[in-house]
């Protein structure tokens, strides 16, 4: 995820992998997880550790945080590319990403139907939103006693 032979800047990816406990510290002290892994992959973009694709490693990165505190970022993979170039852009900031992350992973949750629909205006996310519909109710009648 880098050019051969340039390993990342020791300081600079430190320094990106603490955002997530750093955001603990903030006064309040509690943030979701979603908000902390958006931290994290604003803080590589933002202090660009690796010679070349950041973009791309802030999504490792931020997916693979996700993974070990138990959560499973499922989204197609053109869906996460767009939020991660947007993100790099600057048409997604830290707080719809996390967003983003929330309504990802609550779609993702067994036994519920979800539509999310991400809204755009001119390249720029406006909104992203999660509808979550009731278990599927049977159409089948009760079997007679």
């Amino acid at each position: 995820h880098g050019a051969a032979g340039c390993p990342p800047d020791p300081v600079r990816l430190n320094a990106a992998l603490v955002q997530p406990y750093a955001r603990l510290a903030l006064p309040g002290g509690r943030a979701r997880l979603s908000e902390r892994a958006a931290a994290l992959a604003v803080a590589v973009l933002r202090l660009r550790p690796f010679p070349e694709g950041n973009a791309a490693m802030a999504c490792l990165l931020c997916t693979l945080w996700l993974e070990l505190n138990g959560v499973a970022l499922q989204a197609p993979p053109l869906e996460k590319y767009a939020m991660f170039a947007a993100l790099a852009g600057g048409r997604l900031n830290r707080q719809g990403l996390a967003q983003w992350i929330q309504v990802r992973h609550l779609a993702s949750q067994p036994g519920v139907q979800s539509v999310v629909q991400v809204s755009l205006r001119g390249n720029v996310v406006q909104g992203i939103a999660a509808i979550r519909n009731p278990r599927p109710v049977s159409l089948k009648e009760p079997a007679s006693p």
